[in-house]
This record gives structure tokens, C-alpha cells and sequence, in this order.
């Protein structure tokens, strides 16, 4: 799963940097390609996501598969993303079950849901971190 996202973000970079350069070369407007190839790219990739992995309720055990905004607006960690269970209707972090069909075996500490959160330490990392 990791080593096909990472094709194809390779594969677009490799090209939009591509397309860039030859568009110097010829002296056109970037910021209008910008513009418009990296929403699109983004988009296409969000559904690609949305079409290919499926998903596990923590607390149901319900599998799913998510929609092109949950994939744009959830939040994510490597294989698990927080979601709302279409079958039992709570929020929790889902792992991810299948990738095109065939079965994804991962290995991760399961996050607990019940420990409070350190606000001042996230908050430290991120001016730390900018």
C-alpha cells in the first residue's frame, strides 16, 4: 500500500517537475498550472484512496469504505484514520483492513482513546516545529 502512494507521488512529482521546466523554457505563466494541476492532483488521489481501502470499526468491528471528503478531511496516522462508523454511529480511530482487495497486515500500537491528551506539549511542538 505505502510503496503504490509512493509511486505515484513520485510519478507526479517527476512530471509537474517536468512540465515546469519546459514551461520556463518557453517562458509561460506558472502559477496558472500550479493551480490548477495540484487541486486536481490532489483530488484524484483522495479518490483513488476512498476507492481502494477499506476500513475497520474499533469499537463494532464493521468494515467500510470512506468517501473522497472523509479521506480530505480526517485525521491520520500511519494506517489508522478517525472516523465516524456508518454501522454503529461513533467516532473512533478505524485501521485500515484492505488495500485493493487484499488484506493489510500491520503492526502498530493501538491508541488508546481514554488517556487525556497534553495540549501544551502539542502546542510547544508546534511553534517548535514552525
Amino acid at each position: 500500500m505505502l510503496r503504490d502512494m509512493f509511486k505515484i507521488v513520485v510519478v507526479f512529482v517527476i512530471l509537474y517537475t517536468l512540465i515546469t521546466n519546459i514551461l520556463i523554457y518557453i517562458d509561460e505563466q506558472l502559477s496558472v498550472l500550479t493551480l490548477i494541476v495540484i487541486p486536481l492532483f490532489i483530488l484524484w488521489f483522495a479518490r483513488y484512496l476512498a476507492d481502494n481501502v477499506e476500513y475497520r470499526c474499533n469499537k463494532c468491528g464493521h468494515e467500510f469504505k470512506i468517501s473522497v471528503v472523509d479521506v480530505l478531511f480526517s485525521l491520520q496516522q500511519l494506517y489508522i484514520r478517525l472516523l465516524r462508523c456508518p454501522n454503529c454511529q461513533t467516532s473512533s480511530w478505524c485501521r485500515v483492513v484492505r488495500y485493493k482487495g487484499k488484506e493489510v497486515k500491520t503492526k502498530f500500537k493501538q491508541i488508546d482513546e481514554n488517556v487525556k491528551t497534553n495540549h501544551k506539549m502539542l502546542f510547544i511542538i508546534l511553534i517548535v516545529s514552525s
